[in-house]
């Protein structure tokens, strides 16, 4: 429904992961921005940069990959030593707001 973007079938990502690009031709650049989504959980699993105008300024063609990058995922059991339950919410001695998900936080000094 946004103007000038095309989803394409079985796109591989830098490390061979096959998945659903989801992209769009950036007319003042020449290239096509490309997010690239795991078919089977629908993650987002990489996106890359590809030439689809001659540019001048480089040894590039149409086609070419512009750039590449790839995300991964990691599930952990638990999280590593130190850190508190709120994070820095703790350390800069916050605590729960009135309202739920509120949080009260003495002012830094000098304020």
């Amino acid at each position: 429904m946004i103007p000038g973007v095309t989803v394409v079938d079985e796109q591989t990502t830098l490390d061979g992961e096959l998945g659903i690009a989801v992209g769009r031709l950036e007319s003042t650049s020449g290239l096509r921005q490309e997010l690239i989504f795991s078919s089977a959980s629908g993650r987002l699993i990489g996106e890359r940069s590809l030439v689809v105008e001659d540019r001048d300024s480089s040894d590039l063609e149409p086609g070419d990959v512009w750039s590449w990058s790839v995300v991964r995922y990691w599930v952990r059991d638990g999280a590593p030593a130190g850190g508190t339950p709120n994070g820095a919410l703790d350390v800069w001695g916050c605590v729960p707001g009135k309202q739920s998900g509120s949080w009260d936080c003495p002012q830094p000094e000098g304020e």
